[in-house]
């Protein structure tokens, strides 16, 4: 910009700061004189707002992707990502610094796209009067349809649209003769406006004689009108304010307009002036208008700052280096899930699953900084802080670095580590996902769409095709669980049960799946413990019959059936003890609904209820005090629990589930029953300690579990590694 133009600059901003001071002054003093009518903010509808801001939200998105779509034509060819980071994080500039968004998005285009500072000033002012020209348009259609007599104080709002639409459509003919009259201008400072204008005429011009973009132009500002307006109708509601489409239409427009010609910094105090008029004109009172257009510019502002920093953290997402080479040259395996320290189950599951994959390849697991908000997690804490550590071994076999690495980086809230975790998965062959919760299926869609390449597969390890409390969503559950499955080559799962479950999700008589049974859990089995020395540490008497519930206790484990099945077990031996050992999934209510049954049924001599996480170290010792274990499951794809039982030598009673028929010799390792049925668990409970049933069966276990072992896991994994190879 030139020395002449530079004075010229500072002197607009000038006024637009004193136009912005005087028009706040006079708001203020406004709502001062009618504070009364500024009552009805105290008792704004809250649940109104959340919707409000998703729906302006998805405009700005929409409207990014329009400025991309306005980039490409009339410049050169830009990535959506970056034009969402030049539109959004622009607009986040412009509400404090006037003009800066423009700059910024200008200098931007100069920075990345190689494009001169005039012509990104050329771009956005074209993008605008577009932007505007299609609101006017679509604002005629819906005031012609639905009140084309409506009058604003005596004005036809009808008649008054189309002069706006034909002064702005005619502005960029007088811009193009003004542009040829002073061609010759040899003053640079009046050169430079002329060669802007020349630029803005040019790129309109591009833009009005490209059919398929003006098409998808009027759809999608259509769609962000619509949006607008649906927004604008919920923060009517907020206020119990009644607004018909009409009504609804001409702030609308009001506000696409004010987003182009800014005559204050941000429009603050012109956009509140100018809605207080039409509510006033429109007999809802002035102070309705304000209070809207204050609630609309603090959710701009809001969605803005949101969608501000995914801009910046999907920009700081770095390009992955290559993976390192695995041992003996063979092809790495990119792992990506929770595991230790984090709780539970699958976490466990991926840590174990590393350490056996990293004895025969090189594997990159990307795994979590932070899992689950605490609002989210319905137990107290979701790191495991026990003393006995089960940790991620960072090399391969014998400590030789055969390319595996860890990487703690994804978080909820970070979406460009998923980004970042998906172009580092893309380089190599197999890709292996855990898939247990619908909560991930966003953050897995971002990391699938940076990861995929026509010679890599995803496989996903499916714990749970669908959740096991599905309640009244299930329908929209499976829809998202399919949509994500649907992205991978293929599935390693843990019953016949999930077999057929994937099947019917896919709607295919059979899914081309792999059926293996969860591996054998060892890992607690230090032989710190006997049955003896563990009833001593926990104060029960060693003569005494003691069944054991263990895990995370939630409503599809069944503790309802077992709880009611006790007094049965009673007439056998009155003095048997039940032992609950593990955190109730949920609020305290869920704890105070078990402790309540034990009341009533009369049982409170026989159990020992310890609601609380088990620490490593402890699981032998609560393992090794029961007789056997219980899993009185009424769903379920498997369970842990039944491998960590495994694991310590101890046989089952279990419900005759999918998960657990594949995995229970009936009679050898354990006995089955039929779910949800508390006298067939009664009578199993009870056979279990007749005829030396539990010596034996103990034998039993210790020879059966040798075809769990993690070997056979990994040999699984390798076989979709060699169907890549083919």
């Amino acid at each position: 910009m030139n020395n002449e133009s530079r004075p010229r600059m500072g002197f607009i901003s000038a006024a637009k700061m004193l136009l912005m001071v005087i028009l706040l002054v006079l708001l203020a003093v406004f709502v001062y004189k009618h504070r009364q009518e500024f009552q009805f903010i105290l008792s704004i509808n809250t649940g109104y707002i959340l919707p409000a801001l998703l729906l302006i939200g998805a405009g700005q998105v929409l409207t990014a992707y329009h400025f991309n779509l306005v980039i490409t034509c009339v410049s050169h060819p830009i990535s959506f990502f970056s034009a969402f980071k030049y539109f959004t994080l622009g607009g986040f500039i412009n509400v404090f610094v006037p003009h800066g968004g423009g700059v910024y998005r200008a200098v931007m285009f100069k920075k990345d796209g190689n494009i001169r500072y005039r012509d990104g000033i050329s771009i956005l002012v074209s993008f605008g009067w577009l932007s505007s020209l299609v609101s006017l348009g679509l604002g005629i259609v819906i005031v012609a349809l639905y009140k084309p007599a409506m009058q604003f104080q005596g004005v036809p709002v009808l008649l008054f649209f189309i002069l706006l639409l034909l002064v702005q459509a005619l502005s960029i003919r007088a811009l193009d003769l003004w542009v040829q009259k002073f061609h010759s201008l040899r003053r640079e400072g009046l050169r430079s406006i002329r060669q802007m204008g020349g630029d803005i005429v040019e790129r309109i011009t591009t833009v009005m004689k490209n059919a398929p973009l003006l098409l998808k132009s009027i759809i999608l500002i259509g769609l962000n009108v619509g949006l607008t307006i649906w927004a604008l109708y919920l923060l009517f509601a907020s206020i119990g304010v009644p607004a018909d489409i009409t009504f609804l239409t001409i702030y609308a427009v009001t506000i696409r307009l004010s987003s182009v010609v800014e005559l204050t910094p941000g429009n603050l105090g012109v956009r509140e002036f100018v809605f207080g008029l039409l509510s006033s004109g429109m007999g809802q009172g002035a102070a309705q208008g304000i209070a809207i257009s204050m609630m609309w510019r603090l959710i701009t502002v809001f969605a803005k700052g949101v969608l501000s920093l995914a801009a910046v953290a999907i920009d700081k997402s770095h390009s992955p280096s290559e993976p390192p080479a695995p041992e003996g040259g063979k092809k790495g395996i990119f792992l990506l899930g929770p595991a230790a320290p984090f709780r539970g189950g699958i976490a466990l599951y991926n840590t174990l699953l590393f350490n056996h994959l990293r004895e025969r390849r090189g594997v990159l697991f990307y795994t979590f900084k932070k899992q689950y908000f605490q609002w989210l997690f319905p137990g107290k804490d979701d790191h495991d802080n026990s003393s006995d550590k089960i940790e991620l071994k960072d090399n391969g076999r014998s400590g030789q670095d055969n390319g595996t690495r860890v990487k703690r980086e994804l978080h909820p809230l970070n979406l460009a580590s998923w980004i970042r975790a998906g172009k580092e998965a893309r380089p190599y062959p197999l890709i292996l996902l855990p898939w247990w919760v619908i909560f991930w299926a966003p953050y897995y869609l971002l990391f699938i769409f940076f990861a995929r390449r026509r010679d890599n597969k995803i496989i996903f390890l499916c714990h749970n095709v669908e959740e096991h409390e599905r309640g009244f969503a299930g329908g929209v559950k499976r829809f998202i669980a399919r949509r994500v499955l649907k992205k991978g080559d293929g599935f390693i799962v843990h019953s016949r049960g999930e077999e057929r479950q994937l099947s019917r999700l896919f709607k295919k008589k059979k899914a081309l799946a792999v059926v293996s049974p969860l591996p054998l859990v060892e890992v607690f089995n230090k032989n710190r413990y006997n049955p003896a020395t563990s009833r001593e540490k926990l104060g029960i008497p060693t003569q005494r019959r003691v069944i054991l519930f263990f895990g995370f206790i939630r409503e599809y484990k069944g503790l309802d059936y077992l709880l009611k099945a006790l007094p049965l077990v009673k007439t056998y031996d009155p003095g048997i003890l039940l032992l609950i050992v593990g955190e109730v999934w949920g609020k305290r209510r869920h704890y105070e609904h078990y402790m309540r049954m034990i009341k009533e049924l009369g049982i409170e001599e026989n159990t020992l209820f310890i609601n609380r996480y088990v620490y490593n170290e402890e699981v032998e010792m609560y393992f090794k005090a029961g007789d056997f274990v219980v899993l009185p499951y009424t769903d379920g794809s498997g369970s842990g629990i039944l491998q960590v039982a495994y694991g310590l030598d101890r046989p089952v009673v279990t419900t005759d589930i999918g998960a657990f028929a594949d995995v229970v010799l009936e009679g050898k390792t354990g006995f089955m029953v039929p779910p949800a049925d508390e006298k067939s668990l009664a009578e199993a409970i009870i056979k279990m300690y007749r005829d030396g049933c539990i010596p034996r069966m103990e034998e039993e276990v210790r020879q059966y579990k040798k075809q769990f072992e993690w070997t056979y896991m990994v040999e699984r994994v390798l076989g979709f590694e060699e169907a890549v190879k083919e």
